[in-house]
């Protein structure tokens, strides 16, 4: 074999042997989570993310009128490509920027999960507000299992927190497999004299499915609870 037919050969192994890349190589995540982290940046005070799963179709963003707006882009952009993995081309993020934009509920004021108890069919749980403990609880039935009752029980104490009954209600709870990850997923009803919307929150399940769920309504509610509380 001539040295030519050798190099041919060779290069031709080394083409077939190299990754190649492939368009089912993509990341994957739910919008509902990517619009969590992105509402935790600064002078965010609302996100709407449409995805078809593996790439950002497009972000709209309601931001405070004194914020600049090339800096938000740059702050989306870099958690996009650190937390998740995604580039996104800047021109798909629209920001809308209003004078009378409610400051976000800053995020160690919101309502974090402190403990979760599940013993004698009642899920129980203490939510902490900067010093105030709020406890909720739920009772395991046949019908409901309990993952929804710890969605019941966060539900049961953010309305402690609003003093406003009947203010939330759980349509749906569900733990999938998405990509190798568990991911708990809630739907919630809002509706009182001033809103009427329905809210969708996702968390990943690491080793308590319970704890999971009750990540997950916490999810749904605080960024809507934000807006809630800045405006009172």
């Amino acid at each position: 074999m001539s040295s030519a037919a050798r190099r041919t050969t060779s290069e031709s192994t080394k083409s077939t042997l190299a990754p190649q890349p492939t368009s089912s190589a993509r990341s994957h995540f739910l919008p509902a989570v990517v619009e969590r982290e992105i509402n935790r940046l600064e002078n965010i005070t609302s996100v709407r993310v449409l995805s078809t799963g593996g790439e950002i179709d497009e972000i709209h963003v309601i931001a405070p009128r004194k914020a600049a707006p090339k800096k938000i882009v740059r702050n989306i952009e870099t958690l996009l490509l650190v937390r998740f993995g995604v580039r996104v081309d800047h021109r798909r993020v629209s920001i809308v920027q209003v004078d009378d934009a409610p400051e976000a509920l800053p995020h160690r004021n919101r309502p974090r999960l402190e403990r979760l108890t599940h013993a004698d069919g009642v899920v129980r749980l203490s939510l902490a507000v900067e010093d105030t403990v709020i406890s909720g609880e739920a009772q395991v039935t046949a019908e409901n299992g309990e993952l929804e009752a710890s969605g019941r029980a966060v539900i049961h104490a953010t309305e402690q927190f609003l003093a406003s009954p009947g203010t939330l209600r759980l349509l749906a709870s569900r733990i999938l497999e998405m990509s190798e990850h568990r991911v708990a997923l809630v739907l919630i009803h809002w509706c009182d004299a001033n809103y009427d919307e329905f809210l969708l929150g996702a968390s990943f399940v690491q080793d308590d499915p319970l704890n999971a769920m009750a990540q997950a309504t916490l999810d749904a509610i605080n960024h809507h609870l934000a807006q809630v509380t800045a405006q009172d």
